[in-house]
Formats: C-alpha cells, structure tokens, sequence
C-alpha cells in the first residue's frame, strides 16, 4: 500500500483508522477471553485466526501481523511528521507500506529524502538496522538526506549517534 502526504494533518485521518483497527482487535480479545477458558487455546485464536485488523484498510489480519504492521505504521508515520517539518523542499511523502516495493519513505520531490522505518524490540534485532543502513548506504549519490527512524524500548526520541555506522545516514529514535 503507497500512502502519500503532503502535510502533516494528512497524517491525522491514518492515526485514526489505526486506533479503530486496534479498537477493534482489543474488542475481539476480550469476547475471546471471556468466552474460552483454555489459555492455549487462546493463544493459538490470537496467532492463527483472522481475529486482528489491518492498520489501514478495512479487511482482517492475524493478531501478530496487527501488531507488527500497526508498530511499523505508527514509526512511519512520525517519521513522515519529521522530514515534512524537517525538509519543506521534500513537497511532501511517498510511505510504502506492508508489502509495497521501494523505500519505506521517499520524497516526492525527487532526490531530497530516503528513509527506512521500523519498530523492535531492539535496533539490532533481526539485523534490521544494519541491513537498512547497507541498503542506504548504496544510495548515497541519488539522495541528500538518508535516514533510517526506528522505536524500540528504552531508546530516548533523538538522533542516536552511536548507531550511526554508514556515513551520511541519521539514525533516529521516534516516540510513538
């Protein structure tokens, strides 16, 4: 799914249907809860039913493809927020989100900005941040601005310096 934003209050209707959808699976978890008494039962509903729903489109997903999906898009979309306020010369967002081919973000205006987003446990977790900056790192004639945005627990909102191992990419804590 290809997402474009143009301004930050684009950004509000996709946080709302993120909330719906997440409303909607919390809903699902408690009638489960109240309704089966097997504790692996209801593990098993949780990861191999279609009891969750898409971030943003209106069809269901298992519970743990919401949760990583919802993670993702909620980083995506501050991250968004930070290069609109950030680069204005950017003229707006191109998120390619779940499935869709390219750069996670991409400025419309071509050449300004690429990003790569994500949600972990950890930045190093299943290499993500390493493979996200080597794939950035090969695009450092086609863009100015590189960033890799990511939210993981115990990581202050900011720049994250320490993790910054290909030059030329910023690499970004998000609050989300």
């Amino acid at each position: 799914m290809q997402i474009v934003i143009r301004h930050p209050a684009d950004l509000d209707s996709h946080a709302r249907q993120i909330r719906l959808s997440a409303d909607r699976a919390v809903g699902a978890i408690k009638a489960l809860v109240a309704h089966e008494p097997d504790s692996l039962q209801i593990l098993n509903a949780l990861r191999f039913t279609e009891m969750g729903r898409h971030p943003l489109e209106d069809r269901p997903l298992n519970l743990v493809e919401q949760l990583n999906q919802t993670s993702t898009c909620l980083v995506a979309g501050e991250a968004a927020r930070f290069v609109l306020e950030r680069h204005p010369e950017s003229e707006g967002i191109r998120l390619n989100m779940a499935a869709a081919s390219g750069l996670d973000l991409e400025s419309l205006a071509p050449g300004i900005v690429a990003a790569e987003v994500f949600a972990a446990t950890r930045p190093q977790s299943n290499d993500k941040l390493r493979k996200d900056l080597a794939r950035l790192a090969t695009m450092a004639a086609a863009f100015r601005f590189r960033y890799v945005f990511f939210h993981a627990p115990g990581y202050t909102a900011g720049r994250q310096p320490s993790l910054e191992t290909a030059p030329g990419i910023e690499v970004w804590s998000l609050n989300v």
